[in-house]
Protein backbone atom coordinates (compact mmCIF):
# COMPACT_ATOMS: atom_id res chain seq x y z
CA UNK A 1 0.00 0.00 0.00
CA UNK A 2 2.82 2.43 0.99
CA UNK A 3 4.47 1.82 -2.62
CA UNK A 4 1.13 2.64 -4.44
CA UNK A 5 0.98 5.73 -2.71
CA UNK A 6 4.63 6.92 -3.35
CA UNK A 7 3.87 5.97 -7.35
CA UNK A 8 0.71 7.93 -6.98
CA UNK A 9 2.01 10.96 -5.64
CA UNK A 10 4.93 11.02 -7.87
CA UNK A 11 2.65 10.66 -10.72
CA UNK A 12 0.73 13.88 -9.90
CA UNK A 13 3.94 15.50 -9.20
CA UNK A 14 4.69 14.81 -12.85
CA UNK A 15 1.27 15.79 -14.20
CA UNK A 16 1.35 18.64 -12.16
CA UNK A 17 4.78 20.02 -13.41
CA UNK A 18 3.90 19.14 -16.91
CA UNK A 19 3.71 22.65 -19.20
CA UNK A 20 1.42 22.96 -22.59
CA UNK A 21 3.61 23.76 -24.97
CA UNK A 22 1.50 25.04 -27.55
CA UNK A 23 0.71 28.09 -25.04
CA UNK A 24 1.39 30.56 -27.05
CA UNK A 25 2.71 33.10 -24.01
CA UNK A 26 4.59 36.23 -24.30
CA UNK A 27 8.03 34.06 -23.68
CA UNK A 28 7.30 31.89 -26.11
CA UNK A 29 6.54 34.77 -28.85
CA UNK A 30 9.00 37.07 -27.97
CA UNK A 31 11.26 37.37 -30.94
CA UNK A 32 11.73 37.94 -34.75
CA UNK A 33 9.04 35.17 -36.89
CA UNK A 34 9.92 34.62 -41.28
CA UNK A 35 6.85 33.66 -43.07
CA UNK A 36 7.97 30.45 -44.43
CA UNK A 37 3.92 28.96 -45.46
CA UNK A 38 0.94 30.54 -46.36
CA UNK A 39 -2.88 28.52 -46.18
CA UNK A 40 -5.66 29.42 -48.57
CA UNK A 41 -8.76 27.22 -48.78
CA UNK A 42 -10.62 27.43 -52.20
CA UNK A 43 -14.29 26.92 -50.43
CA UNK A 44 -14.34 23.39 -50.67
CA UNK A 45 -11.30 22.01 -47.74
CA UNK A 46 -9.35 20.98 -50.02
CA UNK A 47 -6.75 24.23 -48.93
CA UNK A 48 -3.30 23.28 -47.64
CA UNK A 49 -0.19 25.46 -46.93
CA UNK A 50 2.65 25.48 -49.56
CA UNK A 51 6.02 27.05 -49.31
CA UNK A 52 6.55 30.57 -49.92
CA UNK A 53 9.71 32.64 -50.95
CA UNK A 54 9.30 35.86 -48.88
CA UNK A 55 11.05 38.42 -46.25
CA UNK A 56 7.89 39.41 -44.27
CA UNK A 57 8.75 39.03 -40.68
CA UNK A 58 6.79 39.62 -37.24
CA UNK A 59 8.69 40.60 -34.44
CA UNK A 60 6.98 39.94 -31.01
CA UNK A 61 8.39 43.02 -28.44
CA UNK A 62 8.32 42.53 -24.59
CA UNK A 63 6.20 45.87 -24.22
CA UNK A 64 2.87 44.07 -26.38
CA UNK A 65 3.89 45.57 -29.41
CA UNK A 66 4.32 44.01 -33.00
CA UNK A 67 6.27 45.36 -35.68
CA UNK A 68 6.57 43.82 -39.40
CA UNK A 69 8.07 44.63 -42.78
CA UNK A 70 5.18 43.85 -44.23
CA UNK A 71 1.38 44.75 -44.29
CA UNK A 72 -0.74 42.60 -41.86
CA UNK A 73 -3.88 44.20 -42.99
CA UNK A 74 -3.71 41.62 -46.05
CA UNK A 75 -2.26 38.46 -46.64
CA UNK A 76 0.08 38.71 -48.75
CA UNK A 77 3.96 37.73 -48.94
CA UNK A 78 5.39 41.02 -49.88
CA UNK A 79 8.25 43.24 -47.08
CA UNK A 80 7.46 46.54 -48.63
CA UNK A 81 5.41 48.82 -46.16
CA UNK A 82 6.01 48.60 -42.21
CA UNK A 83 3.08 47.61 -39.93
CA UNK A 84 3.09 47.92 -36.53
CA UNK A 85 0.68 47.52 -33.67
CA UNK A 86 -0.28 45.40 -30.53
CA UNK A 87 -0.71 41.59 -29.76
CA UNK A 88 -2.47 40.29 -26.83
CA UNK A 89 -2.01 36.80 -25.27
CA UNK A 90 -4.83 36.19 -23.27
CA UNK A 91 -6.96 36.74 -26.27
CA UNK A 92 -4.67 35.37 -29.16
CA UNK A 93 -4.64 38.35 -31.20
CA UNK A 94 -3.30 40.81 -33.08
CA UNK A 95 -4.29 44.43 -33.61
CA UNK A 96 -2.73 46.12 -36.65
CA UNK A 97 -2.84 49.94 -36.12
CA UNK A 98 -2.70 51.39 -39.88
CA UNK A 99 -5.53 49.17 -41.04
CA UNK A 100 -8.57 50.81 -43.14
CA UNK A 101 -10.73 49.41 -40.03
CA UNK A 102 -9.97 50.61 -37.22
CA UNK A 103 -11.14 46.98 -35.59
CA UNK A 104 -9.30 44.54 -37.85
CA UNK A 105 -7.95 41.58 -35.74
CA UNK A 106 -5.76 38.53 -36.33
CA UNK A 107 -5.90 35.75 -34.54
CA UNK A 108 -2.70 33.51 -33.54
CA UNK A 109 -1.54 30.20 -32.18
CA UNK A 110 1.41 28.27 -31.95
CA UNK A 111 1.83 24.82 -33.57
CA UNK A 112 4.93 23.19 -32.93
CA UNK A 113 7.47 25.36 -33.69
CA UNK A 114 5.41 27.56 -35.94
CA UNK A 115 3.07 30.32 -35.35
CA UNK A 116 0.34 30.72 -37.26
CA UNK A 117 -1.71 33.92 -38.01
CA UNK A 118 -4.81 33.77 -39.28
CA UNK A 119 -6.46 36.66 -41.05
CA UNK A 120 -10.35 37.54 -41.50
CA UNK A 121 -11.38 35.58 -44.61
CA UNK A 122 -14.60 34.21 -45.80
CA UNK A 123 -12.53 31.21 -46.17
CA UNK A 124 -10.07 30.02 -44.51
CA UNK A 125 -6.81 31.58 -44.80
CA UNK A 126 -3.46 31.40 -43.06
CA UNK A 127 0.35 32.23 -43.12
CA UNK A 128 3.07 30.13 -40.90
CA UNK A 129 6.10 31.44 -39.83
CA UNK A 130 9.62 30.23 -37.88
CA UNK A 131 11.36 31.89 -35.41
CA UNK A 132 14.65 33.35 -36.46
Amino acid sequence: MKNLLILLFTFLVFVSCSTNDDTPGPEKLIGTWLLIEQYSDPGDGSGDFTSVNSQKTIEFLNDGAIASNGSLCSMNIVSDVETLGNYDTSENSISPSNCSSSNYVLSYSINGSNLIVNYPCIEACSQKFKKI
